[in-house]
């Protein structure tokens, strides 16, 4: 069993020339570091398969849905829409891209983000044909959905929560190369996009010192919670890094974190990893 990725563009064409350009030379630039990091979890890389939309192959579905969730947050504002499926890779085209492939893996992946297009509330969708497929819909379509809502500095502190504490799977993510979304942050903040809201890019120490700055501590989203219910999205002392970093104070970023729901986000993301693994 395996787990395709399909990621839409939305009113992509609602842009003007200069703005599409700028937002699909970054979107290259997030695939190559996103692929670099999930290459351990990749059966076939992520990259642009016709028009605006963007697929890949995964050996999980925990990779896929958290792949999606560092896309979707990378290009906010920018507006997707998303479809997972799981099952059976059937026609293996061995020195073909993820375009080349088939099977009912792929046909599940556009069942979802046809129903994500076809359904108010819903910017992602899980297929699976299990039981637990509405359980995680709801987990994976509200998180998505409080990402949705945030504006660039809410945005800013969720990708550095990400960068310092990401969520993976065991060894599905590669942590000692997530410094790289640290450089992706630094260059969209220059980008006349993405700059249009206030953000946290005159706070950014170079992107040069990026490995030394970050030194990332995963949690894993596959082990077992101290509690019955999930409490891993919110790391102690998270906030006392972030503004370390930044040079604000601990009571600013705790407040935007709490405004904006972020470490709602990330344990609803570990509650559905973890149905998705059961």
């Amino acid at each position: 069993m395996y787990s395709a990725l399909m990621i839409d563009l939305r009113q992509s064409r609602k842009y003007g020339v200069d703005e599409r350009e700028e937002i699909q030379h970054f979107i290259y630039e997030v695939l190559d570091v996103l692929n670099m990091i999930f290459r351990n979890s990749l059966e076939r890389k992520s990259e642009f398969s016709a028009g605006d939309e963007v697929q890949g192959l995964f050996k999980t579905p925990g990779a896929a849905y958290l792949y999606y969730r560092l896309f979707s947050v990378m290009i906010h504002p920018v507006k997707i829409r998303a479809g997972i499926g799981v099952g059976t890779w059937d026609i293996r085209i061995e020195k073909g891209g993820t375009t080349a492939q088939d099977g009912q893996v792929y046909h599940r992946a556009r069942k979802a983000i046809s129903a994500a297009d076809e359904t108010e509330g819903y910017s992602v969708l899980y297929c699976s044909q299990g039981k637990s497929d509405t359980a995680i819909n709801s987990l994976i379509g509200e998180a998505a959905e409080i990402v949705s809502r945030m504006n660039a500095y809410q945005n800013d502190l969720m990708l550095f929560s990400e960068m310092l504490s990401p969520i993976n799977i065991g060894e599905a993510e590669n942590v000692s190369v997530m410094y790289s979304l640290y450089y992706l942050l630094w260059r969209k903040r220059k980008i006349r996009f993405f700059a249009r809201e206030k953000s946290i890019s005159d706070k950014l120490p170079l992107a040069d010192n990026a490995e030394d700055i970050l030194k990332p501590v995963p949690v894993d989203a596959c082990a077992p919670e101290e509690s019955f219910f999930v409490t891993s999205g919110k790391p102690r002392g998270l906030p006392v890094r972030i503004a370390n970093i930044l040079g604000i104070t601990r009571q600013s970023v705790e407040r935007t974190l709490k405004a904006a729901d972020i470490f709602t986000a990330r344990n609803m993301a570990i509650s559905a990893i973890k149905a998705m693994t059961e």
